[in-house]
């Protein structure tokens, strides 16, 4: 079972944003695989979780996301796998390069062309930034 908990509310006509923020924590603790979770703490999920529908952001998903997989796909790599993990290690190449079982010098390799193709595809700055966005969009969503 997963249980999500809201913020505290005093006021009646606050009950519908109360159930909304307890479904979305109970979307993060599902997600993460935690027993209970709390709105407060969920950080950027805050933002994230009641955006899932919007044109927008799914449009913003799939044009950072679809060059990687399309490169894993016709090259036979596993960016989107480094990608994921280097996001969940903060950026940290030596947790990264254990937790994949390969060389650290192959994570900065692969993180360099992940960079390279989303600079090339999508034009963007502030590489880490969005690399962590879209990965976080992605395991909530789309994993």
């Amino acid at each position: 079972y997963y249980i999500g908990i809201s913020n505290f509310h005093n006021r009646l006509e606050n009950l519908i944003v109360a159930i909304q923020e307890s479904l979305f924590a109970y979307k993060y603790a599902k997600i993460y695989q935690q027993d209970i979770s709390f709105f407060n703490s969920i950080g950027i999920n805050m933002l994230l979780l009641p955006l899932k529908d919007n044109y927008w952001f799914n449009k913003y998903y799939h044009e950072l996301i679809t060059p990687i997989i399309n490169y894993d796909k016709k090259n036979k790599t596993e960016l989107l796998i480094t990608a994921n993990k280097y996001v969940e290690n903060n950026g940290d190449i030596k947790k990264t390069a254990e937790d994949l079982v390969q060389h650290n010098n192959t994570i900065r390799y692969r993180v360099k062309k992940i960079e390279e193709i989303l600079e090339q595809e999508c034009q963007i700055k502030h590489f880490y930034e969005q690399l962590a966005l879209v990965m976080r969009i992605h395991k909530l969503f789309y994993s």
